[in-house]
Formats: C-alpha cells, structure tokens, sequence
C-alpha cells in the first residue's frame, strides 16, 4: 500500500530529525537552515541540505516516478516546510508529537498526489 510506504518514510525522516535535536539541541538544525549574506555559511547549509536528503531521494523517485532534478526539489520543498513545523517545537510551541503528526499528514498529502 503506497500510504503506507509514505506514512513509513515521512515518519523515519521526522522521528530522525527530532531524535537529533533532543540529542544534539537546535542548533546544528537552525545552522541547516541558513540562508543569508554570508555566502560560506550559507554553501555549508546547502551541502549538508544535500547530505541530508540523499538517503530519500532514491525512494522519493521511485514512489513519485519524478526524474532527478524533480525528486530533489520535491525533498527540498519538503525539508524547507519540516524546517519551519520543527522550528515551531524547538520554539515550545507545539509537542513533538504535534510535530509528528502534522508533519506526517502533510508529507502523506503532498506524496498522495504522486501516486493516484
């Protein structure tokens, strides 16, 4: 079942990305998202961006059947708006659960539409 295998990829990247900020702290995933003018900083973001979602982007392609260039700005799209719900958490705003499953519903939506 595709819903499934999405619920099951969305929550391995989600639970990944809180277990490192509870272990780590915030700042190695507020430093991930930097954009700004220092053009050194923000190239190490972008790598370590890329580092990131490597691991996804080969089920990403097969689940979506989107060529390269499009799988890896659909997990790009994706890791900028998890950015913004996980900054929410480390902020006290939502649980990690909230977390959890927003960003769950949201990733299963956006994948759904590649697989009707």
């Amino acid at each position: 079942d595709d819903d499934a295998d999405i619920a099951s990829i969305a929550r391995g990247f989600i639970d990944a990305a809180c277990d490192t900020i509870e272990a780590k702290g915030p700042g190695g995933w507020q430093l991930l998202r930097s954009i700004g003018p220092d053009q050194e900083i923000s190239a190490i973001s972008k790598d370590f961006r890329g580092q990131l979602v490597q691991p996804w982007l080969v089920p990403l392609r097969e689940l979506t059947r989107l060529d390269d260039a499009e799988a890896q700005a659909l997990a790009d799209m994706i890791l900028t708006g998890a950015g913004e719900i996980l900054q929410r958490w480390i902020d006290g705003e939502f649980s990690r659960e909230q977390v959890a499953t927003l960003l769950g519903r949201i990733i299963l939506a956006v994948l759904s539409e590649f697989t009707e």
